[in-house]
């Protein structure tokens, strides 16, 4: 059976042959026709393509962010083994109360979305009582991550391995040690890039398991930040950093940048939320954002093209994000740029991407010019 992400694809593809018809036939379409009929078939095609896209990003990204595991990589990335088969016979009653029972059933049907999502559902119920101990369990954290990456296109999955993680994050010490890793900040990365899109018939904005998975997400990325920070409407004292980790803040903008294209255009929004819900600021991001590139270099290539590409959405965020296009300028933004390009002197799309990035941040600005000249 189709999960519900092939079920909506598919309508979308049926819904386009049908409008290609009515074109052809001249006739009309749900009371639309000629020119107007016209602009709904491009605003489908424009809705596939995006669905596509997405889907593909949610894929590539849940198999990187597994093979990374919770080892705490920076830039690790594997192969995604195909999922093992369920033990013969009816599937074993799940007890909710049992954390080893809960962990075992999700390995064993882990080739079932249906019971992928009710394990992770309790598994979330057992991190909301004990943030640390489910935290603390390597095994649990890397069976969700493989469950995400086995089935990047079930709503129900992503919903409730969000809310998983964001229970887990209640713990300071576990967001800083255990959720600050490549493996899990690319799984929240992936679920909040891959937002609804509005009903091209009304633009109404839609709702269900795959809005509600994208909003725990980001839930789940302001508490892993207020850990570092000591910070948010729930703020307990900053946790410690595990060691060789650059904190959540720079290790979720260093995870963007090594990820798809879809995670880096979401950064002004999720950073806007994070602003908005008082979980940092503009200043302390551009900070942050600083010794994420400062550590980009060591990613490669594609790692400093990333960050170089975030450095120019974000210069162009100041009606997302207010003030901090300037933050950016005097945190030292343009000289960590230039330093990037001067360790990569014969990589040609790092040299476009930072001539480009220090454009747009120089911008208009009196900081910009300071910045470039200093």
């Amino acid at each position: 059976m189709l999960d519900a992400g092939n079920n909506e694809l598919a309508e979308i593809q049926q819904e386009l042959q049908a409008v290609k018809a009515a074109l052809r036939a001249e006739s009309s379409y749900l009371g639309l026709k000629g020119e107007t009929l016209q602009r709904y078939l491009l605003q489908l095609n424009e809705k596939e393509n995006l669905f596509l896209s997405r889907h593909l990003a949610i894929a590539q990204a849940a198999q990187a962010a597994a093979a990374a595991g919770c080892a705490g990589g920076r830039f690790a990335a594997g192969p995604l083994a195909p999922a093992r088969p369920p033990p013969a016979g009816p599937v074993r009653a799940l007890d909710r109360e049992d954390g080893e029972a809960v962990v075992r059933h999700l390995c064993d049907y882990e080739a079932s979305a249906a019971e992928a999502a009710k394990g992770l559902r309790a598994l979330s119920a057992l991190a909301y009582r004990d943030a640390a101990k489910v935290g603390g369990d390597a095994t649990a954290l890397q069976q969700l991550l493989r469950l995400l990456a086995l089935h990047p296109e079930d709503s129900n999955v992503r919903l409730r391995g969000m809310q998983a993680i964001c229970n887990m994050a209640y713990d300071s010490s576990v967001s800083m040690t255990k959720l600050s890793v490549p493996g899990i900040l690319g799984a929240v990365l992936a679920v909040f890039s891959t937002a609804p899109l509005p009903d091209p018939k009304d633009q109404s904005v839609p709702s269900g398991p795959a809005a509600e998975a994208c909003l725990k997400a980001g839930e789940a990325a302001a508490r892993i930040v207020a850990a570092e920070l000591g910070s948010g409407p729930e703020a307990s004292a900053p946790a410690k950093r595990a060691p060789g980790n650059d904190g959540p803040l720079a290790m979720l903008i260093l995870t963007a940048s090594g990820g798809e294209l879809a995670w880096k255009e979401a950064m002004p929004k999720l950073l806007a939320q994070l602003v908005e819900n008082e979980v940092t600021e503009p200043g302390i991001i551009a900070e942050r954002f600083v010794v994420a590139g400062n550590a980009a270099a060591d990613g490669g290539p594609q790692v400093a093209v990333g960050w170089l590409t975030i450095s120019k959405i974000l210069a162009n965020a100041e009606n997302k994000v207010p003030s901090l296009p300037s933050a950016l300028v005097e945190a030292g933004c343009i000289n960590t740029a230039a330093r990037l390009m001067e360790r990569m002197p014969g990589e040609a799309l790092v040299q476009l991407a930072g001539l480009e990035a220090m454009s747009l941040l120089v911008g208009n600005r009196w900081t910009g010019f300071t910045g470039f000249w200093g």
